[in-house]
């Protein structure tokens, strides 16, 4: 996982589709702002439950959602030779 993600502060807004995402102390050199906005949303196909979301460079990126639940999520992608990557994210209080 990439430094700067490993530090960031997400927070959803389910009404407006928006995340905002805080870069902390480590940052994505091609992102000069410390807070910005991405869309995201969450769906479903023949193949179960989605995540569009971004990526490790903040671009449109579908995950498969895994679990959902009231303390985080973890989705994961499809990966060269078959292999799948996990993220989980935790709710912070």
């Amino acid at each position: 996982m990439s430094n700067w993600i490993k530090d960031d502060h997400n927070v959803f807004d389910v009404s407006s589709g928006k995340v905002t995402i805080t870069q902390n102390a480590s940052k994505f050199s091609a992102i000069s702002e410390d807070v910005f906005t991405r869309d995201f949303s969450i769906g479903a196909d023949k193949t179960g439950p989605y995540l569009n979301f971004v990526n490790y460079q903040y671009n449109p990126l579908k995950y498969r959602l895994v679990n959902f639940t009231t303390e985080g999520f973890t989705v994961y992608v499809d990966w060269h030779s078959g292999a799948k990557v996990f993220s989980e994210f935790k709710v912070i209080p």
